[in-house]
């Protein structure tokens, strides 16, 4: 996937922030969604776990630490990966919105582009905090349009 179509299947989805973007890679490959929501999930909690940075502290460990350390840790497992596609970075980044639940506050998660079995490219969303939104989260349509800003590197 080129970094034209990630931007352009975000917009799809609803994802067209009016702000900033920021996709620094020119070419990707696609997560495999079991790997976003088993593997991935239960090494990165492992990883928080194993570092002791479980707590949700304001500022010094909020939603955007979390998600950066998500981002980092699926980056470096990717560089890591047999199966890596040489030449491609992995769409799997930041995700800045409004959430409904949050009066009006900002927060940050991540967001992947996987192929459906269909053959088709959409977003999913992981919430990084250890807690009861742990794992992938579907965002609403106004979630969604809320987005100002995602990072995919």
């Amino acid at each position: 996937m080129t970094h034209v179509e990630l931007m352009t299947c975000l917009a799809e989805a609803g994802c067209a922030p009016l702000w900033q973007t920021f996709v620094l890679d020119r070419d990707y490959s696609c997560p495999a969604l079991d790997y976003i929501q088993k593997d991935f999930a239960e090494d990165f909690g492992k990883i928080l776990w194993e570092e002791g940075l479980t707590e949700w502290k304001t500022e010094a460990n909020d939603c955007d630490n979390f998600s950066l350390r998500a981002m980092d840790e699926a980056q470096k497992a990717h560089v890591k990966s047999r199966d890596r596609q040489p030449g491609k970075g992995l769409a799997f980044g930041l995700f800045f919105y409004y959430p409904e639940w949050a009066n009006g506050g900002a927060h940050c998660i991540n967001f992947a582009i996987i192929k459906g079995a269909d053959g088709t490219h959409h977003p999913v969303f992981f919430e990084p905090q250890r807690g009861s939104l742990f794992g992938l989260r579907n965002l609403t349509q106004k979630e969604r349009k809320s987005c100002f800003g995602y990072v995919c590197c």
